[in-house]
């Protein structure tokens, strides 16, 4: 048996010897992001462009969160703040819910 394993290491070795080397591909740092950033920021600072995300408030919900979130009941980000954060203003676009979690706007 060993003898049909070598034939098989010797046919996986010739045949990755003549295919061609995959490059990687990669997207290099700073590819439109000087544009995005002049576009973006301006409309963000506005309030025209928001973003969207849900927001669920106390640590005793984290678990109602994540699991709200791998069933897809958030929108962007899954967001868990404490109550301190709550009430301090943070997170003026909270959106959604998880799973009946208490939501601050």
């Amino acid at each position: 048996m060993s003898g049909r394993m070598d034939q098989e290491v010797a046919l996986l070795e010739e045949s990755a010897r003549h295919q061609p080397r995959r490059q990687p591909r990669s997207v290099q740092r700073g590819d439109g992001e000087d544009e995005l950033c002049e576009f973006a920021v301006p409309h963000l600072q506005s309030g025209r462009l928001a973003l969207d995300e849900t927001v669920v408030d106390g640590f005793e919900h984290i678990v109602d969160a994540f699991l709200g979130m791998l069933h897809g009941g958030n929108t962007g980000k899954m967001i868990v703040r404490d109550r301190a954060e709550a009430w301090s203003g943070r997170g003026k676009h909270s959106r959604g819910s998880a799973r009946g979690a208490e939501v601050r706007a």
